[in-house]
């Protein structure tokens, strides 16, 4: 009989202790509920829209083309980034808008601004032409030529950006060349009057000796 009492006092400290522990556990934490489902990113589609504003600022193409253009993708882009967290089907359809007049007005001008590269390109070689730089500065006028026909070819495979820093990269080595072929023309023209000043006052001074020499016989 006591065994029986002693055994069922432990079994009730064992419940007790058991219930106590499964009371002081926290319940598992619960998913937010906002009752409404989260607006997938638009991350790509603004991440190209502004790639394409940039490339048009860099390239300067905004003399070759209508600025209205681009102040209307400016305000698509604006208000798509608006939209974005709120609404996905006004926020994609604005920035794929802003893309589409970004790219237009891009592919409209980027022919344009290349002649106007060449153009400058070819005045400078012009200028370096006059100095004789192909042979007074050669190493570096052998580079602009074999730039400027790299970057017409890439120009030509539409690969504007490489084209771009290509025909940079002629346009210094004439300007380059130019300096060089100058520089060395007028330190030549200085030896030569230094040259024949000193000539000069040679002759004027053999002379002077001369009419001194008269003069005493």
């Amino acid at each position: 009989m006591k065994n029986r009492f002693i055994l069922a006092a432990v079994c009730c400290a064992l419940a007790a202790l058991f219930g106590a522990s499964c009371s002081s556990t926290p319940p598992p934490a619960e998913e937010p509920q906002d009752g409404a489902a989260a607006v997938p990113s638009l991350e790509e589609e603004i991440g190209k829209a502004e790639a394409l504003k940039k490339s048009i600022e860099d390239y300067g193409l905004l003399a070759f083309t209508l600025p209205e253009e681009f102040e209307a993708a400016n305000g698509e882009l604006d208000s798509g980034r608006e939209a974005a967290a709120v609404d996905y089907d006004k926020a994609k359809g604005l920035l794929d808008s802003a893309s589409g007049r970004y790219q237009a007005i891009f592919d409209a001008g980027i022919g344009k601004r290349a002649a106007s590269r060449l153009a400058e390109i070819d005045a400078a070689r012009e200028e370096a032409d006059s100095y004789k730089a192909r042979k007074a500065a050669s190493e570096d006028y052998a580079l602009a030529a074999g730039k400027t026909d790299e970057a017409q070819r890439l120009l030509d495979a539409r690969e504007y950006v490489e084209a771009w820093t290509v025909s940079s990269e002629a346009l210094d080595a004439f300007i380059k060349s130019a300096r060089a072929a100058r520089l060395k023309r007028d330190t030549a023209q200085g030896e030569l009057t230094r040259t024949a000043s000193a000539q000069d006052e040679a002759s004027t001074r053999l002379q002077s000796a001369q009419s001194e020499t008269g003069g005493e016989q």
